[in-house]
């Protein structure tokens, strides 16, 4: 396989690392895996399809860190150890360090430097974010590597990496576009199993509701993502949020008459019986609970202009005057279409759009949005987030940004003191500027808005950690 490759942008239900390393030792591959997530680089060689090495710059990774994991050391020796060897200047691996120091034995040894390479493969098995890729090379390159060893097959070990690392709530994230939907398992799965487990994969071959499934069921049906082994179909809820959604679109470009299916001249009578049977199919009260914010809104969104359809066609002055705009607007007197409408009917795509991390898309309708409504300071605070993300996203110099963008912030905050993400967005510009205590100001404030902000929760969380690691010398060099 010289001249086999890929390259992926990971995200929730696709291709990740578990379809990666699968895919590598199937196809006996010999090269490097390059795995890319925030401003961490790893690297995986493959010989014949089988790991030899990893190289990593995620602090987290090292092996003095690894040894304090696994409650072998304490971090204060292991720093003392680093330490007596920067000053020896000894080049020596600190495997090898701690082996000449007595402080561990040849059987440690290679215990430890085997399950520090095992959970080197394995531990960013749920990542749903960043970049992979494969770059295949010849053996012979291959042969000044350092090679480790792992303790068991690497097959078996990869599955059992996901029955551990495939929580509930990682299955589920990386089943969220899903959560509504029920579907089935296809094929049979790629790795071996256990007769227990087979059971359960056979039971899955029939239609399951995702929201019903739990521990290995749910964990069968998230690594199925990855080998798209899952045929989904839409519940009666689903199709009529696409109904509505298709509506609401549909509605964008129709006049109130239009949107009722009749003619201008058409009597009360016809409006009536028009206007119930769209009531009766598109209330909003129709969609069940569980559905977003978003598709509330789009739904409400579409209510609304039948409602307006409806007092305009059975008010004879009220259609008089709309019949008059009509005409006028023949002319170019006006305008034919409702901006404001289409604008907050354009609002819960965006949503949606940044929610799944799709920047590129959420900028180019908020920048639509924006145009109508200019002074919203939920949509100027959304905006300056895509703005922000979709050029992280492009590798773009946005340094030189960050100052008028956290002016906007400002301005916008003072138009909605009440929308929690504005801080969680003024936090990540201070996080991104290297000052993250005030980035954890703002992530704490925003999270005092409102606690169910989970980004916010996660930055917070990620920044305490690195504050109390950087305390205890954690991300010190080894």
């Amino acid at each position: 396989m010289s001249d086999f490759k890929f390259e992926i942008a990971l995200k929730p239900a696709g291709q990740g690392l578990l379809w990666a390393l699968w895919t590598i030792s199937e196809k006996k591959a010999s090269g490097v895996l390059t795995i890319e997530w925030e401003r961490f680089r790893k690297q995986m060689i493959f010989r014949r399809g089988e790991p030899i090495a990893t190289k990593s710059n995620w602090p987290q990774e090292t092996f003095g860190q690894f040894l304090v994991r696994a409650g072998r050391f304490e971090a204060q020796q292991i720093q003392a150890e680093l330490k007596k060897k920067d000053e020896a200047v000894s080049k020596v691996p600190l495997g090898e360090w701690l082996l000449q120091g007595g402080l561990l034995q040849p059987m440690e040894v290679f215990e430890f430097l085997s399950k520090h390479f095992q959970e080197r493969l394995f531990n960013l098995i749920a990542l749903s974010h960043g970049s992979l890729k494969f770059q295949s090379m010849p053996e012979d390159q291959l042969t000044q590597v350092d090679a480790s060893q792992l303790p068991e097959p690497f097959r078996k070990l990869l599955w059992n990496a996901v029955k551990q690392l495939f929580t509930d709530a990682v299955s589920k994230g990386k089943l969220s576009a899903y959560l509504l939907r029920k579907g089935y398992v296809v094929k049979e799965f790629p790795f071996p199993l256990s007769a227990q487990e087979l059971r359960v994969w056979n039971q899955l071959k029939t239609e399951q509701a995702v929201s019903s499934l739990q521990g290995l069921s749910l964990q069968f049906f998230a690594a199925a993502t990855e080998f798209d082994l899952v045929e989904w179909m839409k519940s009666d809820e689903e199709k009529l949020f696409s109904d509505v959604k298709d509506l609401a679109e549909k509605f964008s470009k129709l006049q109130l008459h239009e949107i009722l299916g009749l003619e201008i001249d058409s009597n009360t009578d016809l409006v009536k019986k028009s206007y119930l049977e769209l009531v009766k199919k598109y209330h909003p009260d129709r969609l069940p609970s569980q559905h977003t914010s978003e598709a509330k809104k789009i739904s409400e969104a579409v209510f609304a202009k039948i409602n307006e359809a409806y007092s305009v066609m059975m008010d004879p002055i009220k259609r008089e005057e709309y019949r008059a705009k009509l005409e006028l607007a023949k002319t170019g007197g006006t305008e034919s279409l409702n901006e404001s409408l289409e604008a907050e009917l354009l609002i819960p795509q965006a949503k949606m759009a940044l929610r799944r991390r799709h920047f590129a898309q959420a900028l180019e309708l908020y920048k639509k949005i924006q145009t109508v409504l200019s002074e919203d300071g939920e949509i100027l605070s959304d905006l300056v987030y895509c703005e922000l993300m979709a050029m992280v996203e492009a590798k773009g110099d946005f340094k030189s940004k960050i100052a008028p963008w956290r002016e906007q912030l400002k301005a916008a905050f003072k138009a909605n003191s009440s929308y929690a993400d504005n801080l969680y967005y003024r936090g990540l510009l201070w996080k991104f500027e290297g000052q993250e205590d005030k980035a954890l100001s703002d992530f704490d404030k925003a999270l005092d808005m409102n606690p169910k902000l989970a980004d916010a929760a996660s930055e917070a969380r990620l920044l305490r950690m690195r504050k109390e690691k950087k305390g205890s010398g954690f991300f010190k060099k080894s």
